[in-house]
Formats: structure tokens, sequence, C-alpha cells
């Protein structure tokens, strides 16, 4: 491991993320593509396949690859499920609330994962 790395403190972070939805959708297509070597309907499967009841997303950004998802299980005829989206920046998670306005079962939250109360 580098120690030469240095760390990006949050203010950073969330800089990077004060984008424009469009465009956090565009750069996350091309690092799910290329980076990760995956296509778009590898990982919509996966992941609709793996969504339960009571469902937590953690960092959905914008929305737009999880409303995929959804699409996808509402036409292989999957259950509907409760979903809590949370994301820590603010612009992305803008995203998601006027994508899913009308959706009853998702509730979003303006969340930082590193900080969520959870117990052991």
């Amino acid at each position: 491991m580098n120690n030469d790395i240095k760390k990006k403190s949050r203010e950073e972070i969330a800089i990077a993320y004060k984008s424009e939805p469009w465009w956090y959708d565009l750069r996350g297509f091309f690092i799910l593509t290329f980076a990760y070597r995956s296509t778009l309907w590898e990982q919509v499967r996966f992941f609709g396949d793996n969504i339960k009841e009571n469902h937590l997303e953690v960092a959905i950004g914008s929305g737009s690859l999880f409303d995929i998802i959804l699409k996808w299980r509402k036409w292989k005829k999957m259950p509907q499920t409760n979903i809590i989206g949370i994301d820590y920046a603010e612009a992305m998670l803008q995203g998601a609330k006027k994508r899913f306005s009308k959706r009853k079962n998702i509730e979003l939250k303006l969340a930082d994962v590193a900080e969520l109360p959870l117990s052991r």
C-alpha cells in the first residue's frame, strides 16, 4: 500500500458530486463499462435479482440505474419492494427525488453511509 496517497476530505469528495445528475450518470456508465468491465444488462440482472422485500440502496445517486433495475423487475413480474435510498451528495439525491417522486414505496434520505447509526 502506498502511504503517499492523500486521503480526500469530505469537502473534496462533496465537490466531486456537485455536478448535474446527467453528468454523474454518464460518468457512471463509463466507469461501469470500462473500469468494471461489465455491461449495463449484467448489472441490471445481478442487482435486480438481489432486491428483497425491504431494500436499502446505498449511494442511489440520481437513481437512473436503479430506475432501470426496477423497470426490469416489473417486466419480469417480480414483486414490488419497500426501498430506502440514501446518498451523500445532495445534488444526486435531488435527481433521485425527482425521478421517484410518484413512487410511494421509495423513501429517499440524505445520508453518509460512513455515519449510519448501526450497532453490532
